[in-house]
């Protein structure tokens, strides 16, 4: 069963012949992407003998030197003056490995089958051939699909036709094949006076609705999607729309090419490349607190804290992800010993001193208004506790 398309294909023709007689008077857009295209071929270094220009429009599109460029386009119009030939992009009438190069501008975007048009150029080029295109991609005029949606809110149908994502793209290029795939972005940003300058530039790109299914738009429908697009205007009186240019870059597969390292072969570990050595300025940092806030339990080290310059009950330890448990404790400065029971403190270094948290403090507190020996305190245990 074969998949109905969703162009049509005669209309699209159509579109393009009457396009071809101003179309020189709004190729912006291509000229946008053939620049971006030729930016993308002047970084191979190498030579390319035979170009196809697919979806050649007028034939502005220029081969590297030296090279033979072959042209073809859906537009009869087109495909004449630019001495090529006419067929459509899905259905290519040359043979498998003819080309090096394969160029597409602003044509990929008005095929039904894309997957099949991808295959097919890639059949077409000879191993380590390149394949580049570009083409205009997904959230692509946002106020004019607004202003479209704004105006038959009540019926409601597609007035401009599916668009494709960065991301979709590459995964199509794979899909077609493609070694070394690339698909990236390139926005551009365009303020018109009104809707109907833009729809002027889209009759005169070959851009309007070349859907199957296309329903006709009644004159109140069309002035109020003219309103709506006036009120998204900015102070200058301009409506700014964005064009997200898509660029395509792939290359047929050859033994030649950078192939992926197999699995386990690296000798390398990726996490130790990205670990950070240890900062010797960064230490363990003193804060000072209330006296009835902080507690301190000694390891039995043999460093008491008064010896590092500070009373003992005076240390505490930021932050708290920095507490561990302590050791066997020895009363100091008049805490309680709370054995090794305790499961949360730090080491403040050399003096083997830990801070506690505040439920020893308060347990501290309720110890010595119940008057008790701080030798005569039993070890905290689990089932035991404070």
């Amino acid at each position: 069963m074969d998949t109905p398309d969703i162009f049509d294909r005669t209309a699209r023709r159509h579109r393009r012949d009457r396009a071809a007689n101003r179309f020189a008077a709004h190729d912006f857009l291509r000229a946008a992407m053939l620049d971006g295209i030729a930016e993308r071929l002047a970084t191979v270094k190498r030579a390319f003998h035979d170009v196809l220009d697919l979806g050649c429009f007028d034939g502005a599109f220029e081969p590297p030197p030296g090279a033979r460029v072959a042209r073809m386009d859906a537009g009869f119009l087109f495909a004449e003056r630019a001495g090529g030939v006419q067929a459509d992009e899905d259905r290519l009438p040359f043979a498998d490995g003819s080309f090096d190069l394969v160029v597409s501008a602003g044509v990929l975007d008005q095929i039904g089958d894309l997957p099949g048009a991808l295959t097919l150029a890639r059949r077409a080029l000879r191993p380590d051939g390149l394949f580049l295109a570009a083409f205009v991609g997904a959230t692509s005029f946002p106020n004019l699909r607004k202003a479209f949606a704004s105006a038959e809110r009540q019926r409601p149908v597609a007035r401009l036709h599916p668009q494709i994502d960065v991301r979709s793209a590459g995964d199509l290029l794979v899909r077609a094949g493609f070694a070394l795939p690339v698909a990236d972005i390139e926005a551009l940003d365009i303020g018109y006076p009104g809707m109907w300058r833009l729809l002027e530039d889209l009759r005169g790109m070959a851009g309007t609705n070349v859907l199957s299914e296309r329903h006709p738009l009644s004159r109140g429908a069309l002035a109020a999607a003219a309103a709506a697009f006036g009120e998204a205007g900015g102070p200058d009186g301009r409506t700014r729309e964005r064009i997200d240019l898509i660029f395509l870059t792939g290359w047929s597969p050859d033994a030649s090419q950078p192939q992926p390292a197999k699995r386990g072969s690296a000798t390398a570990s990726l996490a130790q490349a990205l670990k950070r050595p240890p900062d010797p300025s960064r230490r363990v940092r003193l804060a000072r607190r209330p006296p009835e806030r902080a507690l301190v339990h000694n390891t039995g080290s043999g460093e008491w804290p008064e010896r590092l310059g500070e009373p003992a009950a005076r240390f505490c330890v930021r932050p708290s992800s920095l507490w561990r448990k302590g050791s066997a404790g020895l009363p100091v400065a008049g805490v309680p010993h709370l054995g090794p029971g305790l499961r949360r403190g730090t080491c403040l270094g050399k003096g083997g001193v830990h801070a506690m948290t505040d439920r020893f403090a308060a347990s501290r507190d309720r110890m010595k208004s119940a008057r008790h020996d701080p030798m005569a305190v039993p070890r905290a245990s689990k089932d035991q506790p404070l």
